[in-house]
């Protein structure tokens, strides 16, 4: 079904605003000065907490291009359209929003990076056909350590953390139930990755997390040979953040699993 408006108004703008680190890329310092051509798009699919900030940060560094969650609608969306003037009775217009995106995200080299996650493929698929872009290129990410992408999907959202920039405090409580449900939810977002990719006949580069961060796949191989874009924008200061609370939570997790599982195969041996 076809997205037209994505519906809020100015108290849910508001609320955007306050949930997002001003360094965060979706502001007004990571726009472009001017309009410039687009030539090619980069579609990078991925799930929460699978690198793809990472990546995202990389292809900056290496003056690819400003790739963010521009079809995020619960905040980047909303803040965003309610800047570039998409805002109309209905909400963010979707039309205005994706000329907009063109025109104030597509570096001097005339590259557009765009990050989605299952959620955000509705918006996306919407307006598919207003791209103007000759060359598209996509980029399936995923995580080898699935349960360690669970539990700092967990923590991320217990503590509403996405990355390094944002500084909340919150009383983190283990739960192997929303754990396994994180699970959950990340296979139904891959899952939905592939229909859309199989349903718009789509070949994407397939690539794990762990590969680019050891430099087994390098970033040229993804993105093919471009021009670096030559604009100026803030420095990028992400850091890694703490892992040592994932790595207890996955120790604790795959001890009750397994006591879990000793415990039904013991059960049906006495039946």
């Amino acid at each position: 079904m076809e997205i037209k408006y994505l519906k809020c108004n100015q108290i849910d703008v508001a609320y955007a605003k306050k949930r997002i680190p001003q360094e965060d890329l979706i502001s007004e310092s990571w726009d472009t000065e001017k309009v410039n051509f687009p030539k090619k798009l980069i579609v990078l699919l991925s799930t929460p907490r699978s690198g793809s900030t990472y990546l995202c940060h990389k292809l900056i560094e290496n003056k690819t291009c400003v790739a963010h969650e521009y079809f995020q609608p619960f905040e980047y969306m909303l803040i965003a359209g309610d800047r570039w003037g998409c805002h109309d009775l209905d909400g963010i217009n979707l039309v205005k929003y994706v000329k907009q995106l063109i025109n104030k995200r597509t570096t001097d080299n005339g590259i557009l990076g765009v990050n989605l996650h299952g959620h955000h493929l509705p918006y996306f698929e919407s307006v598919l056909n207003l791209l103007p872009f000759s060359d598209i290129s996509y980029i399936h990410l995923e995580r080898r350590e699935k349960l360690s992408q669970a539990i700092s999907y967990e923590i991320a959202s217990q503590s509403n953390n996405w990355s390094s920039q944002f500084k909340n405090d919150a009383e983190l409580k283990y739960s192997s139930v929303n754990i396994k449900a994180k699970m959950n939810r990340l296979c139904d977002i891959n899952r939905q990755i592939k229909l859309f990719l199989k349903k718009n006949k789509i070949n994407a580069q397939h690539v794990f997390f762990e590969d680019i961060l050891d430099g087994t796949v390098e970033l040229s191989s993804l993105t093919g040979q471009h021009e670096p874009f030559n604009a100026e924008f803030p420095k990028i200061n992400l850091e890694r953040q703490s892992s040592l609370i994932n790595k207890e939570w996955a120790r604790r997790y795959s001890k009750e699993n397994y006591i879990n599982g000793l415990v039904t195969f013991i059960k049906s041996r006495l039946r």
